[in-house]
C-alpha cells in the first residue's frame, strides 16, 4: 500500500508576527506533491495581522488547523502546543518565514516506508537572502558528507548511532529541524525545552539521540531557508551585536540545561564544553569585535575560552585580537 493511503504527516508551524511571510509558508505546504497532511499554525500571541491571514487561508483548505496562545510561549512553546493538537503519526516542521520545495514530504516519506528502523529523517536544504542564493547546499558548505558517520541503504544515509551523539555536537550545523520529519512516539518522552529561545533544536536532537533513536538524512535541497533581520540566529545586517549577544545567553542556557542531566560521560561533555567555547568565542566575540565593539568582543572571547582554557587555538585568536587593537591604538596617538 502507498504511504500516502495510510500516514498522515502533521506539519507545524509556530507564527509570531509574520503577516507579510506566513502566507506563502503555508502555500509551500499546501503544494506538496505528498497530499495526506494536515497543517497545524500555532500563532502564539502575535501583535500583528498574523492570526488573519492564516484564517484567510484556512477558508480554503480544511488541513489547515489554527491555535492561538492566549500568552507568548516563544518557539518552543508554540511547537509543543502543535504537538499535543496534532493527530500525525509523523510529525514535520517549518518555520513561518520559509518554505518547502513540493517534493519534500514525498521524498522523506518514502525512506520511512523503506526504511521503519529509521526514527528522524532529515535533508538538505538552501539559504536566500532577498531574491539571491546565499548557500546552495548546507550539507557541502558544512561538509556533512565528509564529517558525519554513515551508511547508504538507496538514497537514504543512516547515521552511526555509536558516533551520532559526539558527531552532533561537533557538527551541530548538520541536521535542520525545518528539513526533518520524525517520528511521533518520539514526543511521548520528549519535547522542545520551553526555556530555550534559540538553539531548542539543537537540544531535542541532543536528547533524542541520548535517548537511541536513529537518525538519517537524504543529500536533497528541499528547503529554503530566508535570511532576514528578524530571524532569531541569522540576520542580513552583519552589525548585529545585540542578535550575538542574546545568542551567548542562550547558548549558556543550553549548555547549564544539558549538564543538569544524569548522562555523565566524560567524552561527550568535554567535546560540548569545546563547540560552546568556540561558538561563543568565535561566532560571537570575535564578531562582537568585527563589528566595532572591541573590548564587548574581548570580553566575551575570554568568557568562550573559560569554557576551554587550555586551547591553543583560543589563546592564540584573543592574542592577535589584543595586539592588533593595541598595534591601531599606538598608530593613532602617534
Amino acid at each position: 500500500m502507498n504511504i500516502q493511503d495510510e500516514e498522515l504527516v502533521s506539519i507545524i508551524i509556530p507564527v509570531f508576527n509574520r503577516e507579510t511571510l506566513v502566507k506563502k509558508t503555508i502555500i509551500s505546504c499546501l503544494k506538496q506533491t505528498y497530499r495526506n497532511f494536515e497543517i497545524i499554525c500555532v500563532d502564539d500571541h502575535s501583535t500583528d495581522r498574523s492570526i488573519d491571514v492564516i484564517k484567510e487561508i484556512a477558508l480554503e483548505d480544511p488541513r489547515i488547523q489554527i491555535l492561538r496562545n492566549t500568552r507568548t510561549k516563544g518557539v518552543s512553546g508554540a511547537r509543543n502546543c502543535g504537538i499535543e493538537k496534532s493527530k500525525g503519526n509523523f510529525i514535520a516542521f517549518i518555520d513561518s518565514d520559509d518554505q518547502y520545495e513540493p517534493h519534500h514530504l514525498e521524498s522523506i516519506m518514502n525512506e520511512f516506508q523503506e526504511h521503519p528502523q529509521v526514527d528522524w529523517i532529515y535533508a538538505d536544504f538552501c539559504r536566500v537572502k532577498g531574491s539571491s542564493l546565499v548557500v546552495e547546499s548546507v550539507f557541502k558548505s558544512n561538509s556533512v558528507l565528509d564529517n558525519l558517520t554513515t551508511y547508504k541503504e538507496g538514497n537514504l544515509h543512516i547515521i552511526d548511532k555509536k558516533s551520532q551523539l559526539l558527531e552532533h555536537i561537533k557538527f551541530e550545523k548538520a541536521p535542520g529541524l525545518h528539513t526533518s520529519i520524525v517520528r511521533r512516539y518520539i514526543f511521548r518522552t520528549l519535547c522542545f525545552d520551553e526555556s530555550l529561545q534559540m538553539f531548542e533544536d539543537w537540544k531535542l536532537r541532543y536528547d533524542a539521540i541520548l535517548a537511541g533513536y536513529a537518525l538519517a538524512f537524504i543529500n536533497r535541497i528541499n528547503h529554503k531557508y530566508f535570511i532576514h533581520d528578524n530571524n532569531l540566529c541569522s540576520s542580513s545586517d552583519n552589525k548585529d551585536y545585540i542578535k550575538k549577544l542574546r545568542q551567548i545567553d542562550e547558548i549558556v542556557k543550553l549548555h547549564k540545561s544539558i549538564h543538569s542531566t544524569d548522562y555523565s560521560d566524560k567524552g561527550i561533555h568535554q567535546a560540548l564544553k569545546k563547540h560552546i567555547s568556540r561558538f561563543i568565542f568565535w561566532e560571537c566575540g570575535y564578531n562582537i569585535y568585527k563589528m566595532g565593539k572591541p573590548l564587548l568582543g574581548i570580553r566575551k572571547m575570554f568568557l568562550g575560552l573559560s569554557y576551554d582554557p587550555a586551547s591553543t587555538e583560543l589563546i592564540r585568536g584573543l592574542i592577535s585580537v589584543i595586539f592588533t587593537i593595541a598595534k591601531s591604538s599606538f598608530k593613532d596617538r602617534f
